[in-house]
């Protein structure tokens, strides 16, 4: 299996059976973020290599592919739907978190740049938790200022993912400019 085309007609020719093999790919893309590569692949498994060649170090990107598969290919509820909305909240919930450990580190260090905490492993440490906390808190605060102007409260998959990816993007071009909560 070469292409994620090829994985996806593999897929859909037996999706019930078939849906636990993004688990298995996923936990590759786990292992090998960022350096696909360096993927050592069982023969057993190689349906994972399309997956972790074309989402390595972009699991927001994995998380949109297989809400596109499940929207256009499966019946809201069935089994093999449930397997991978579950593959893919956890694939999102990774993602983010790795997006606010990348930005995190970015404050910090601006804030050493601009001297506002002194380089020891204790005072990085205590602005890394504070900028942590101001994230956590700023990302809810920006999605549920816009579950606010929706009629029921709530975001589509579709809305969310992409209120995140421009919550992420706009957050790193603030930290990277030097705009970084109070030290």
């Amino acid at each position: 299996m070469n292409s994620l085309k090829e994985l996806r007609e593999w897929f859909l020719m037996d999706p019930e059976a078939r849906a636990p093999v993004f688990k298995v790919a996923d936990y590759y893309l786990v292992k090998y973020d960022g350096t696909p590569e360096l993927t050592v692949i069982p023969r057993e498994h190689i349906y994972a290599r399309p997956v972790v060649e074309a989402f390595s170090g972009d699991s927001l990107a994995y998380v949109k592919w297989l809400r596109k598969l499940v929207a256009n290919n499966l019946e809201r509820g069935s089994a093999a739907a449930v397997i991978i909305g579950s593959v893919a909240k956890d694939a999102q919930s990774r993602g983010i978190n790795r997006r606010r450990r990348l930005l995190e580190t970015e404050a910090v260090r601006q804030a050493l740049k601009k001297g506002a905490v002194k380089d020891t492993t204790l005072e990085k440490g205590r602005y890394k938790r504070r900028v942590s906390e101001w994230i956590k808190a700023y990302y809810k605060a920006f999605l549920d200022g816009h579950r606010k102007t929706t009629h029921n409260g709530r975001l589509s998959n579709e809305e969310r993912d992409e209120l995140i990816t421009k919550f992420w993007d706009d957050l790193a071009q603030r930290f990277a400019s030097g705009d970084i909560p109070e030290a």
